[in-house]
């Protein structure tokens, strides 16, 4: 059983209208802007860090291995920009912001547009877009009755409302996604007012910071089973006019899923690398999403990049770490903007910045990876820096940010997209064998 609000927690910190939660977002109020902004297409890249010790860990990628994924190239390859020219004026606001461009199709036409400012997210499964970007007119997706499917996802505190529809989805030149369910955000859609009060619900690009969503976590559908039986699960709705929409029970095809699970070939997995930056931080950053795991050779791992795997629990998708002597379910969240996690020891930010770490000087920290499943362990290395400077620096990306975990989620460590920075992470998908394993898994 996947149930969404147990799994999107993805974009608590990184969107204000996700989550309702100005405060926790390094946004152009609390930081000086640049004129070099993230709309910027000349991105940074690999900078040596500021931090050898957590250079020269076990954890963090070989230079040799890194170059290697950053400079593969092919058709199953899909440039990633942090607050860089993939993210487009809307996200310019939002600090750590990975985005990719997607080309969307009414199904089985050559009727199509291509959307850039679409959030990564490796916590999320599915995509989103807001429906007032949309120049397509995809079909509605509707139950025997006749009655639109709609969703209330829910991102944290925050939600997404809207309608489902079917889509052709392709991220690169090579492979096309056919008819997609995929969520169409939409604040106007029915009565969202009284189906979506889990959060603030996002009402339109720029309250959002973003143009829509990819969630491509190691799950194909955002809720699987428990709604294809259970009608009370807060997450779909059947809606009947402007007004009208029940909670639903929603057959597993017809629920949002993650595009990559219909592509032809390159459909279990993806790898992510992204070049280190240094201890204040880059004004971008480019990066690669590779599609596939093992389906070619420009993604076949080899003995010799050193990967350690690590198998996710089938039920939740998290791992585990041992963090200070205090176990922690884990998750590796391209769509959180930091590292977050629960540490009473360390300062926290006050004002505009409340909530975000603020020790006064960089903390050098480690944390071990763990998974039940196979028994292997992991040091994982990572900083975290005094916010209050790093909102100084007039800078969008860093790899050293930290966000005190809520008491209600204390039991869990997000991995945000900093531990993504000087390193290749794998996710292995369920249902789906790579040779790096089976199921659900993170590999680095």
């Amino acid at each position: 059983m996947k149930l969404i609000n147990a799994f999107m927690y993805s974009i608590l910190l990184i969107l204000s209208a996700c989550g309702g939660a100005e405060s926790n977002n390094l946004n152009s109020s609390n930081f000086s802007s640049s004129s070099s902004s993230s709309s910027n297409s000349s991105l940074n890249g690999p900078i040596q860090s500021a931090n050898s010790s957590s250079s020269s860990s076990s954890s963090v990628a070989n230079a040799t291995i890194l170059q290697k994924y950053l400079n593969t190239t092919g058709t199953n390859v899909v440039p990633v920009t942090i607050n860089g020219s993939s993210c487009g004026t809307a996200g310019n606001d939002n600090a750590n912001t990975p985005c990719v461009s997607v080309t969307l199709c009414e199904p089985g036409t050559n009727n199509c547009q291509t959307i850039n400012n679409i959030l990564l997210d490796t916590g999320s499964f599915g995509l989103r877009i807001f429906k007032s970007l949309l120049t397509i007119s995809p079909p509605a997706l509707k139950n025997s009755a006749g009655q639109i499917y709609a969703e209330c996802a829910t991102f944290g505190i925050g939600a997404d409302w809207g309608s489902l529809a079917s889509l052709d989805v392709s991220l690169n030149s090579s492979e096309k996604a056919s008819s997609v369910p995929v969520q169409i955000i939409d604040d106007t859609f029915s009565n969202y007012a009284s189906a979506c009060q889990l959060g603030a619900v996002d009402t339109d690009p720029t309250n959002a910071g973003f143009n829509g969503i990819l969630g491509i976590g190691g799950f194909q559908s955002d809720c699987g089973d428990y709604c294809v039986s259970t009608a009370q699960n807060q997450i779909y709705y059947a809606c009947d006019g402007i007004s009208n929409c029940t909670e639903s029970a929603i057959p597993l095809k017809l629920q949002v899923s993650n595009p990559i699970y219909g592509f032809s070939n390159d459909n279990n997995g993806v790898i992510l690398a992204f070049p280190d930056i240094s201890s204040t931080g880059a004004k971008d950053l480019s990066g690669v999403l590779i599609l596939g795991i093992g389906t070619r050779t420009n993604n076949t791992p080899s003995s010799s990049d050193n990967f350690t795997t690590f198998p996710a629990d089938a039920n939740t998708g998290y791992i585990s770490t041992n963090y200070n002597n205090y176990s922690f379910s884990a998750l590796f969240d391209t769509g959180t903007n930091g590292f977050v996690f629960s540490d009473n020891s360390i300062t926290q930010c006050t004002g505009n910045l409340s909530g975000f770490f603020c020790p006064g000087t960089e903390l050098f920290l480690s944390t071990q990876i763990t998974s039940s499943v196979n028994q292997e362990t992991k040091t994982l290395f990572f900083n975290i820096n005094d916010t209050n400077i790093l909102a100084n620096t007039g800078n969008s990306v860093f790899n050293d940010i930290g966000y005190a975990q809520s008491s209600s989620s204390s039991d869990l460590f997000i991995l945000g997209i900093p531990a993504y920075m000087n390193r290749v992470i794998v996710i292995g998908y369920d249902g789906k064998s790579s040779p790096l394993g089976n199921g659900v898994s993170f590999s680095f």
